[in-house]
C-alpha cells in the first residue's frame, strides 16, 4: 500500500456533496484514521417493535443497536479531539478549566454577532443595535487577547462536541417517537395483547 497519495474532495460537484459535507474532524478520520466501521440502516417499523416485544424488549433495546453504537463513536472521536486540542494549548488542569469556559463563552458572543440567539425554544434570529454590538465585540477582544489563538482551537472542538451532542439527542428522540408509533399501530390493530406496556422487558 502507498504511504503517500493525494486526495481530492469536492462536495460542489454535487447537489448530493453539499448535503452531506464533511466536518473537520470526519475529514481526518476518513484520511489518517482507522478503516471506516459498518454505518446503521436501522429502521424502526412495526415488524421491528413486534419481533422485539415478543422477545421481550421495549425501547431501551434501542440504545443496543448499531447506529447507538455509531453515535458513541462520533462521541468519542469529538471527545478525543477536544482533549488534544486542549494538550496543545499546554495548559494545567485548572487552566485548562478556565480556557473551556472562555471557550464557551467565546463561542455564545460569536453566535450573538452571527445574529443567533439560543434559547429554551431553540436558536433564533436576534439582531444586536449599535451599543450591544460594540460590548460584545469589546468582550470578545478580551478574550482573545487572555487565552490567544488556542482560544479559537477550543472553541471550535466544543462546538463540534455541541452539534454532535445535539444530534444525538435529536435522533434519540426521532427513534423513540418511531416506536411510539408502531407501538400504537400494533396495539390499535391488535397484534399485541390490549395492556401491553410499551416499555415491556424480561
Amino acid at each position: 500500500m502507498d504511504v503517500l497519495g493525494y486526495v481530492i474532495y469536492s462536495p460542489t460537484l454535487s447537489v448530493a456533496g453539499l448535503r452531506n459535507l464533511a466536518s473537520p474532524y470526519e475529514m481526518r478520520e476518513m484520511l489518517v484514521g482507522k478503516m471506516p466501521t459498518a454505518t446503521s440502516q436501522l429502521s424502526v417499523d412495526r415488524p421491528f417493535v413486534l419481533r422485539h416485544l415478543n422477545q421481550g424488549y421495549g425501547p431501551q433495546v434501542l440504545t443496543k443497536t448499531l447506529l447507538a453504537d455509531q453515535y458513541r463513536r462520533k462521541t468519542d472521536a469529538i471527545n478525543r479531539e477536544l482533549e488534544v486540542a486542549l494538550r496543545a494549548t499546554g495548559t494545567t488542569d485548572s487552566g485548562s478549566e478556565a480556557l473551556l469556559c472562555a471557550a464557551r463563552r467565546f463561542g455564545e458572543l460569536e453566535r450573538r454577532m452571527a445574529g443567533v440567539s439560543s434559547s429554551d425554544f431553540g436558536e433564533h434570529k436576534v439582531a444586536l443595535n449599535p451599543k450591544q454590538r460594540r460590548a460584545v465585540e469589546k468582550e470578545l477582544a478580551m478574550l482573545r487577547e487572555q487565552h490567544g489563538d488556542k482560544l479559537r482551537q477550543v472553541a471550535d472542538a466544543l462546538a463540534n462536541q455541541e452539534k454532535l451532542q445535539a444530534e444525538l439527542q435529536a435522533n434519540q428522540n426521532a427513534l423513540r417517537n418511531e416506536w411510539t408509533s408502531a407501538f400504537s399501530w400494533l396495539a390499535e390493530f391488535g397484534f399485541i395483547e390490549s395492556g401491553t406496556a410499551e416499555d415491556a422487558a424480561k
